[in-house]
């Protein structure tokens, strides 16, 4: 169905919210599939800027910018779903809500959900689902440079930064410090983190 039972976006991400704080997973996950159309929408391919031809742009076709608007206001909607989530262990859904949220999307996950669903999983002793979970949210491209911040120092912490940063303390948090250690070198190596090296003249 294109509008089920007749409410809308906002109103499908109350109901994850509240699911989300009285810790019902089970609500959470009957309830995600009913939000999907609303997050459809919001895809960057249905921008202008990304249409095929000359005569779609002309068209009227939603701008990026009126797009992203309109999914930052839904996009709370995964981060309460993975949060609860991430309370009752259930880190098998956390990863299918992310899969699914990209697909829908188009777009990466907030940092908040995908870092929650990083703390699940390392909590779970799976590193390495870690480790992939976190190179297949930065494989998509940012469209909307959505959950840049500027820290107090004035350094800015990127959603790369933040993420790459959040699921290595999960993982060394649980004594994965392998992978760990492998999280951080493609960091570094991807110049999202700081190299751990201190250059002197020896």
């Amino acid at each position: 169905l294109e509008r089920p039972i007749g409410l809308t976006g906002q109103d499908w991400k109350l109901i994850l919210i509240a699911a989300s704080r009285g810790g019902h997973w089970k609500v959470c996950v009957g309830t995600l599939p009913f939000i999907r159309p609303y997050v459809k929408e919001t895809h960057p391919k249905y921008a202008r800027e990304f249409s095929s031809t000359k005569s779609d742009r002309n068209r009227s076709r939603p701008s990026l910018v009126r797009l992203n608007r309109k999914y930052d206001r839904i996009a709370r909607a995964l981060t309460a779903a993975i949060l609860c989530f991430e309370v009752r262990s259930q880190y098998a859904w956390a990863i299918r809500a992310i899969d699914d949220w990209i697909e829908w999307s188009g777009r990466r996950p907030r940092k908040e959900a995908v870092a929650s669903a990083c703390r699940v999983l390392a909590k779970r002793y799976r590193g390495q689902e870690v480790i992939n979970l976190v190179a297949r949210v930065m494989s998509i491209p940012d469209v909307a440079n959505i959950d840049n911040d500027t820290i107090d120092d004035g350094i800015e912490y990127t959603y790369e930064k933040a993420l790459y940063t959040e699921a290595i303390n999960a993982l060394h948090k649980h004594g994965m410090y392998e992978e760990a250690d492998q999280l951080y070198a493609e960091g570094a190596a991807d110049g999202h983190l700081p190299w751990a090296v201190i250059e002197d003249d020896d």
